[in-house]
């Protein structure tokens, strides 16, 4: 899990970068939503993390469940 947040903050942190020089180009097709709106900046960060936990928790789960002297085990 702790590579999985590593790489999520990887993601959300080029994500945030990006935002900035690419907010003019989006703005003028959003309706209402101001180029750079900083709530809705939180809450879609917010989701992307969400889901990418819940993406790396799922087979991290299945992994700790797993004995690891069956997994290394050639059979």
């Amino acid at each position: 899990m702790r590579e999985m947040a590593v790489v999520i903050g990887i993601g959300l942190i080029a994500g945030a970068g990006c935002l900035w020089p690419l907010g003019r180009i989006v703005g003028n097709r959003l309706y209402g939503v101001a180029p750079v709106d900083p709530l809705t900046t939180v809450i879609s960060m917010l989701q992307f993390a969400t889901i990418g936990s819940t993406a790396a928790l799922v087979p991290a789960r299945r992994a700790t469940a797993i004995n690891p002297v069956n997994a290394l085990r050639c059979e």
